[in-house]
């Protein structure tokens, strides 16, 4: 256990997970997916952090006893769609320090298709510079 972290408090609870992450890609009911997100953590999950990117997103969910711990979240996107300005294609990432740990959360949705592993490699190297 880390040191300014409680034992138990990184631990499951009722059978959950600490921090639940989701990550989407052309999904166009947002709304409505996080809602049904929300109603089944029922309660004792905070939403911590989003990014979306179009139709990408992002979102963090932690334990109400976990949520206090985490520090320094922060959130970004990168576009890799037509010139690298439309995000139909592209990453978000959100970033979070738990317990002094670095903890680096990333969903893409990159070009398909065998003869676009260049561009796909090309977009990876853009998203996590």
């Amino acid at each position: 256990t880390p040191p300014d972290v409680p034992g138990t408090l990184l631990s499951s609870f009722r059978g959950g997970a600490d921090i639940y992450v989701i990550g989407t890609q052309e999904s166009c009911l947002q709304a409505e997916w996080e809602a049904l997100l929300a109603r089944h953590l029922s309660g004792a999950y905070v939403k911590v952090a989003q990014e979306s990117l179009m139709s990408i997103c992002l979102l963090v969910y932690a334990h109400k006893q976990v949520a206090p711990h985490l520090r320094d979240v922060r959130a970004s996107a990168v576009a890799c769609g037509v010139g690298n300005v439309i995000g139909n294609k592209g990453g978000v990432a959100v970033s979070l320090l738990i317990a002094g740990m670095r903890l680096l959360l990333v969903t893409s949705h990159l070009a398909a298709h065998d003869e676009f592993v260049e561009r796909r490699n090309a977009d990876y190297a853009r998203i996590v510079a």
